[in-house]
């Protein structure tokens, strides 16, 4: 039985935001090439990387990264409530994006990164992807019946 879970964030948090993925980098996206998706891809985790190194190089981190471990909190802001993903796929788009921050030195390897819950919002304006990634854990304490 779980009795409790908290976050062990040991550091600050950086605020990166990205312009949504493309919509070939869905799980759900149906191409008859395969040719799509990885260009999308290669282009996505390029600019997330730029984005990300601008935003690492400006923060002032304690610690500084590259991180072993990591928590990320993402928030998907979406025009309006008719094209809403599941978070799941949310996170599945943002495959590349995860990579992206490897490239760009703030995560040392994405294998031990915890995701918080997806907010999923609505911004008219400014429809967008910001993700929080703090040096951490999530820690699950567990007591036997």
């Amino acid at each position: 039985m779980i009795e409790s879970i908290h976050l062990d964030v040991a550091g600050t948090w950086l605020e990166i935001d990205l312009p949504l993925p493309p919509r070939e980098l869905s799980p759900n996206f149906r191409s008859t090439t395969h040719h799509a998706k990885a260009s999308a891809t290669r282009k996505y985790r390029r600019l997330v990387a730029q984005i990300a190194t601008i935003a690492r190089l400006e923060a002032k981190l304690s610690p500084p990264p590259p991180w072993a471990a990591a928590i990320i909190r993402v928030r998907h802001y979406r025009r309006d409530n008719r094209s809403v993903q599941d978070r799941d796929n949310i996170l599945a788009s943002l495959k590349s994006a995860f990579d992206g921050l490897t490239d760009a030195m703030v995560l040392s390897d994405d294998r031990d990164v915890a995701f918080l819950p997806v907010e999923r919002l609505i911004d008219r304006s400014h429809p967008r992807v910001e993700l929080s990634v703090a040096p951490g854990a999530i820690v699950v304490v567990e007591v036997g019946n």
